[in-house]
């Protein structure tokens, strides 16, 4: 019993284990069972292996082309509304620096506006001024803690977007 243990049998190739993906060329030949000649050509008997859905190149790009979209516009569209409400805010803080007449419509409606926003800061600070000239300090806190909020908002979108699985380990 000289055997060597890799000797393949007669007429079969050699067959070396593979270790990638199982393909009718990386199986081994088996020879036909009960075949009357042993030399008989072998048979291949494919094994089917459930694959995981493959995604390709092209989906992940989509998929990716896809998050970025989402962000940029939720992006884009805090940044409009930051962007009116602090130009609502500095035209409301240089009125009343100036002593804007305050009969005045246009003035009316951006005191009425901007007023909506700024009313949950005041009494946070005093305003301050001499005579008709009034520094409103709360307009500029309204302004601050807005851009403040904006920017965590933006993080959160960022965050909560949805995100490739092939990415998730990348950030």
């Amino acid at each position: 019993m000289d055997e060597q243990p890799n000797q393949s049998l007669p007429n079969q190739p050699q067959t070396t284990p593979s270790v990638g993906p199982v393909t009718p060329s990386t199986l081994p030949l088996t020879p036909v069972p009960n075949s009357p000649d042993p030399t008989a050509p072998s048979v291949i008997t494919p094994i089917r292996v459930p694959q995981p859905p493959q995604t390709s190149p092209d989906t992940v790009q989509l998929g990716e082309f896809k998050r970025q979209k989402f962000i940029k516009k939720a992006h884009q569209i805090i940044m409009y509304f930051l962007t009116v409400l602090e130009i609502l805010f500095t035209l409301r803080f240089l009125f009343k620096l100036i002593t804007a007449n305050s009969t005045s419509p246009l003035v009316i409606w951006i005191y009425d506006i901007s007023g909506a926003f700024v009313y949950p800061f005041v009494g946070i600070v005093k305003n301050s001024g001499r005579g008709a000239h009034i520094s409103e300090w709360t307009t500029l806190l309204a302004m601050g803690l807005y851009a403040l909020f904006a920017l965590i908002l933006i993080g959160l979108v960022k965050l909560f977007a949805p995100t490739a699985p092939q990415k998730v380990w990348e950030e």
